[in-house]
């Protein structure tokens, strides 16, 4: 009998040893270990206590990309600050577009009995389609693009196209002339007038004689 009480004395001052150890590495609460002393024996029990579960962090959705911006292009101003007909594409010029300039550039008066040119008498040009070099002779020379100085009575506009531009064929009453378009900046615009059927030397920069 006594043999077994010194064998639970040494296991209890065991258990308390472990415990002692246990708290001077750092105070550790978790596993705990309770201990219970009997007259016969000594029963050890140990809790675990499980760490929390880490939950994982919600994945981020990318946002949607936005569309790229569409790019409107600028009108450009011809010499009088108008607007003529775009080309469809760069480098190709189309019938329709070419009379549209010359419809443009001897338009119907207001009562649509006759037809004028653009500049009314050589004094505004801010509705006709042509190049700098274009207005500066007019003005220069004191001659209008028809070298004309009256109203038509009738009009008839035909076409020629080119890959540079072309060739707009205009008979105005008596007056029959050719308009030499070219491209600027994707542009239409009249650059020279020509009698027609004639050549270079019927230039409006060479001859201002009625056609």
């Amino acid at each position: 009998m006594r043999a077994t009480r010194l064998a639970s004395r040494s296991a209890v001052m065991a258990l308390l040893l472990v415990i002692a150890l246990a708290a001077a590495c750092g105070g550790v609460a978790s596993p705990a270990v309770v201990a219970t002393a009997t007259t016969t024996g000594v029963e050890a029990t140990s809790a675990v206590s499980s760490a929390p579960t880490a939950t994982a962090a919600p994945t981020a959705v990318p946002s949607p990309t936005s569309p790229p911006a569409t790019t409107v292009p600028t009108p450009i101003a011809t010499a009088g600050g108008a607007t003529s007909p775009a080309s469809p594409a760069t480098g190709t010029v189309s019938v329709a577009a070419l009379v549209a300039i010359g419809e443009q550039l001897f338009p119907a008066t207001p009562d649509g009995a006759a037809y004028i040119e653009c500049s009314n008498g050589g004094n505004v040009y801010a509705n006709c389609p042509i190049t700098d070099r274009l207005q500066q002779r007019l003005q220069q020379a004191m001659v209008t693009l028809c070298r004309c100085q009256n109203p038509a009575q009738t009009r008839t506009v035909a076409a020629d196209a080119t890959a540079t531009g072309g060739v707009i064929h205009v008979s105005l009453g008596s007056q029959r002339f050719d308009l030499v378009a070219v491209q600027v900046g994707g542009r239409l615009l009249v650059d020279d007038q020509r009698c027609q059927g004639g050549g270079a030397s019927t230039s409006i920069y060479s001859d201002i004689a009625p056609c």
